[in-house]
């Protein structure tokens, strides 16, 4: 019975989006044959067939708590990016001491340069705040509703800062 069902089964293939796959099942040990079918794309073939293809991250609203989590992890970069590019004018002799205070005392670049530096800090400082909050109580802390409200504490409160920060004297 089971040879007849091999019989039945012989030179079966199975067709994969960019290869098709064909079994001989009449031999002892199956042989693998690949050839490639087309040159079209995955995508356009399930537009073909009328079949939708996953949305992409721009179809859906991200929660609030993944923006903040994405934002925190940019200003984390952008602080490295940062302390690397001073450090380097450091290295290369730069007087980085002279150069901030006449970046920060211009009438229009000083406010945007301060708020461009305290921004990325005063964020990444309170994400970490929130952060060991949430290991010390995170049976209160890490619930849906509490971690949507922190988010827009952080946001709002991380903005509020880092204006004052701009708008005060000093660099």
């Amino acid at each position: 019975m089971l040879s007849t069902s091999l019989q039945k089964f012989k030179g079966l293939s199975v067709a994969f989006p960019s290869k098709t796959l064909s079994l001989n099942l009449a031999r002892a040990a199956p042989q693998l044959q690949f050839r490639t079918s087309s040159t079209e794309s995955y995508t356009e073939k399930q537009a073909k067939k009328g079949r939708p293809v996953s949305p992409h991250v721009t179809v859906y609203r991200f929660p609030v708590a993944a923006i903040t989590s994405i934002t925190n992890r940019v200003t984390g970069v952008l602080l490295t990016v940062g302390i690397t590019g001073i450090g380097g004018l450091a290295l290369v002799g730069a007087d980085i001491s002279s150069l901030l205070p006449i970046l920060g005392s211009h009438f229009l670049l000083g406010p945007v340069a301060k708020f461009g530096v305290s921004f990325p800090l005063v964020y990444h400082y309170l994400g970490g705040v929130r952060h060991l909050l949430w290991d010390q109580m995170p049976d209160s802390l890490l619930t849906n509703e509490s971690v949507t409200q922190s988010s827009y504490l952080l946001a709002g409160s991380s903005l509020a800062i880092s204006g004052a920060l701009a708008l005060v004297g000093g660099f």
